[in-house]
């Protein structure tokens, strides 16, 4: 094996229309459709080498538990696609990681992309895009930028959402805490399905809400987004914290920002949020209004981070020498 080495930048993303639950463990697959955004500048940089060693080696500040699920992913991956050969696997984000802002996503996307590259395999993005949802099902959506959706099914892949023309919107990502969170994606997925009296409902809603939100974008229907974004956010936080024992991934800051956005709101600017599996709330904006929704929070001190990007987030893949 003496293939160069390869960089990869992935994006993490953000579910608009969520999949919270899965049908399949094992392979990471996902209860409900989802439609996500790519966030353009909360990354993931991975370069993937030969290992002098032989054997796969991971570089990076990991827990244990996460450095074990990492290696076993490359493993399985390369099993899968019939390679063989140590690799050498230097990873890290420049965002806060395992705290909600969608590090695996964007992580396990960029190794799907670098043994790609690596190996010179050329595979169909729909086929890495595959490879990366058995390291997260999020992980899927990352191999593209934009808007991107993904379905359900038996081996499901994302695919981007085909617009005419690209929607430009920022997005204004607020940290309100920078620790990893005490309970994974994963753990609390598991709970909700088998204890929130609210997780069958969840279910029946999904496809409309999918649906809807793939005609707002399609028609640039900012409010009609916002509505069953916001919506579909808060249903999916009510069955964690309705799961059994309950769950809140939620800080006071968290409570704080959503009362402020519907204020700003009021004023008729363009802006809506979405939480994923964590306390960091995203706010979509349209970029006319963003600076000054921005100044909105400036008196917030318990914010830690304001990240001011849009949606965007290609994977950015290049051969080094």
């Amino acid at each position: 094996m003496k293939n160069a080495p390869v960089k990869i930048s992935a994006a993490a993303n953000v579910a608009l229309i969520k999949y919270w639950g899965k049908t399949d463990l094992e392979k990471n697959i996902p209860a409900v459709a989802s439609l996500s955004i790519g966030i353009e500048d909360l990354r993931t940089e991975t370069i993937i080498s030969e290992s002098k060693d032989k054997t796969d080696t991971l570089v990076g500040r990991f827990k244990k538990y996460e450095k074990k699920r990492i290696l076993n992913y490359v493993s399985m991956a390369k099993k899968l696609l019939g390679v063989s050969g140590g690799l050498k696997i230097e990873t890290a984000n420049n965002f806060p990681s395992s705290s909600g802002l969608a590090s695996s996503a964007s992580g396990f996307a960029a190794i799907a992309l670098g043994i790609d590259e690596f190996f010179a395999l050329d595979l169909p993005r729909k086929d890495i895009s595959r490879l990366a949802r058995l390291g997260s099902g999020s992980a899927a959506r990352s191999i593209y930028g934009g808007f991107v959706q993904m379905d359900t099914g038996t081996d499901p892949f994302a695919a981007p959402l085909k617009l005419e023309d690209p929607w430009l919107l920022d997005i204004l990502v607020l940290v309100t805490e920078e620790q990893p969170k005490k309970l994974s994606s994963t753990d609390s997925m598991n709970l909700t399905k088998g204890t929130s009296p609210f997780y069958s409902a969840w279910l029946d809603t999904q496809e409309n809400d999918f649906l809807r939100a793939k005609d707002a974008i399609i028609e640039r229907d900012f409010w009609k987004l916002a509505r069953i974004s916001e919506h579909n956010c808060l249903k999916m936080h009510s069955t964690i914290m309705t799961a059994n024992p309950p769950h809140i991934y939620w800080n006071p800051t968290t409570v704080k920002i959503l009362h402020q956005v519907q204020k700003i709101q009021e004023k008729g600017l363009q802006v809506f949020f979405t939480i994923d599996a964590g306390p960091q709330v995203k706010l979509i904006c349209d970029p006319s209004d963003t600076q000054l929704i921005l100044e909105q929070f400036e008196s917030m001190h318990d914010i830690s981070k304001k990240i001011v990007t849009k949606v965007g987030g290609e994977p950015r893949i290049e051969r080094l020498t």
